[in-house]
C-alpha cells in the first residue's frame, strides 16, 4: 500500500461534504459512539501503534476510492454508517467493509472522520493546541514547517504513529487530484483540520478565528 512509503515526509523525520454543516450534522446523528482515547484502541498487527479502525478505513480507500470524486468531502449515508458502526463495535477484524449493507466508500470515509472527531484526546493533544496554532501564524515558511517539525516530536507516540500514517494517506489522495478525485491538499485540509486539531473548548467565535490556522497546519503536513 502507497500510504506507507518512508521516500518523503521531513515532518516526520523521527521515528465535506466535510464542512462544518456536515460535521455537526454527523456529530449530533453518531454524539458519543466512540469518545475513546487512542491507548484504548485496537492496535493494527502491521502498522505500529496506529489504531485498526484508521488502518482498515484508509486500506479500503487505498483499495476502492483514491480515484473517486470528492473523496472525504462527502459525507456518507447515514443509516448505512450507522450499520456499518454496529457492526465494528461486535467485531472491528471480522466485519467486510464491502457488505452490501453499508459498502459505499463514502461510508467508510465518514466512518474514519468520525472516530478522528469523537476522540476523547485528539491527535493533536490539547495542551499542545496553543503551541501548534502559534506556529501555523509564524509568517516564514521554512521557520514555520521548523516549529511545525519540533512539534510534531513532541506528540505522545500512538498519536505521532497515527498522524504519520494518515498524513501519508492524504499526501497519496492529495496527489491524484489533478488526474481524478479533485481533492487536493488544501480541500483535505479543510475536512480534517478541525477534526486533528481542536482546543480544549470551542464556541462559535473560536470555531469560525481557529479554523484558517487549523487547515494550514494540517494542509502543510500533508504537502511536506
Amino acid at each position: 500500500m502507497q500510504v506507507v512509503s518512508n521516500s518523503r515526509r521531513p515532518l516526520f523525520g523521527r521515528k465535506i461534504s466535510g464542512g462544518q454543516h456536515d460535521m455537526q450534522r454527523e456529530d449530533e446523528e453518531f454524539n458519543g459512539f466512540f469518545k475513546k482515547s487512542l491507548s484504548e484502541c485496537e492496535m493494527s498487527n502491521v502498522y505500529k501503534d496506529v489504531p485498526l479502525i484508521v488502518v482498515r478505513c484508509v486500506e479500503e480507500v487505498e483499495k476502492r476510492g483514491i480515484d473517486v470524486e470528492g473523496i472525504y468531502r462527502v459525507s456518507g449515508n447515514t443509516s448505512e454508517v450507522r450499520l456499518l458502526m454496529d457492526a465494528i463495535q461486535r467485531d472491528l477484524t471480522a466485519t467486510s467493509f464491502i457488505d452490501e449493507r453499508w459498502q459505499g466508500i463514502h461510508n467508510v470515509t465518514s466512518l474514519l472522520k468520525l472516530f478522528l472527531r469523537e476522540l476523547g484526546q485528539p491527535i493533536f493533544p490539547k495542551d499542545m493546541y496553543d503551541n501548534f496554532m502559534s506556529a501555523s501564524k509564524v509568517e516564514d515558511e521554512d521557520h514555520r514547517l521548523i516549529m511545525l517539525k519540533q512539534l510534531i516530536q513532541e506528540l505522545p507516540p500512538l498519536n505521532f504513529s497515527t498522524l504519520r500514517f494518515l498524513t501519508r494517506h492524504l499526501h497519496h489522495v492529495a496527489s491524484k487530484a489533478e488526474l481524478s478525485n479533485k481533492m487536493y491538499a488544501k480541500n483535505l485540509a479543510i475536512v480534517f483540520g478541525p477534526t486533528l486539531v481542536r482546543r480544549e473548548v470551542s464556541d462559535m467565535e473560536h470555531i469560525m478565528s481557529d479554523m484558517g490556522n487549523q487547515c494550514n497546519i494540517v494542509e502543510r503536513l500533508i504537502v511536506h
